[in-house]
């Protein structure tokens, strides 16, 4: 029998100011230990539209992935960090780093992963039609994005299907294959740290 897992439409989702004030983020999930404290992880996604600089997350590690738009450029104040022109192209980077964003031809979408650098790290795997379909999964915790509909299937568990736009976490730890079909995806495996 499949152990437990739950699936979070986007009904259940909430929009959050940023923390500079500059837009808006809708957050999917995030764990807190307690209501005092900062989350230990958190997935959103961003809507930008205009250029501007990121939002301090100074002892968080993030992995930013873009999901709509023609494009973006993460620069440092020494130049040039990343760019991403194509849907599910990533940057990692520090959330005290100091990024500004200059937009390509108009709004994004971006799809953001956070982890509290004291208490946890993640691995985070983008899956589009070309991609291999089997993935090693070893998480304590294993959070899955749909952008577009895909089956889902660990082990010899029976296969889950997940709708466009949800989000599918499973609540224990897991440490085997995962096979998923050629679609488009994120895969967030967290673990914490001992």
């Amino acid at each position: 029998m499949m152990k437990p897992f739950k699936i979070y439409s986007p009904q259940s989702f909430q929009t959050l100011p940023w923390r500079n004030g500059l837009g808006s983020t809708v957050e999917l999930l995030a764990e807190t230990p307690n209501k005092n404290e900062a989350f230990s992880w958190r997935l959103s996604i961003a809507s930008v539209a205009n250029d501007g600089p990121f939002s301090d997350f100074s002892g968080y590690d993030r992995t930013l992935l873009l999901l709509e738009g023609s494009g973006i450029t993460l620069n440092k104040p020494n130049g040039i960090f990343k760019v991403l022109n194509s849907s599910l192209d990533y940057a990692n980077f520090k959330g005290e780093d100091l990024i500004d964003a200059t937009l390509h031809n108009g709004p994004i979408k971006d799809f953001n992963i956070m982890t509290l650098r004291s208490i946890c790290t993640s691995s985070v795997t983008a899956i589009d039609e070309t991609s291999e379909s089997l993935l090693n999964i070893n998480a304590d915790k294993l959070l899955v994005y749909s952008i577009k509909p895909v089956n889902i299937q660990i082990g010899l568990e029976a296969s889950i299907s997940l709708e466009a736009n949800h989000l599918l976490q499973f609540n224990y730890y897991i440490n085997n294959t995962m096979i998923l079909d050629k679609t488009q995806a994120i895969v967030i495996q967290i673990n914490y740290k001992k």
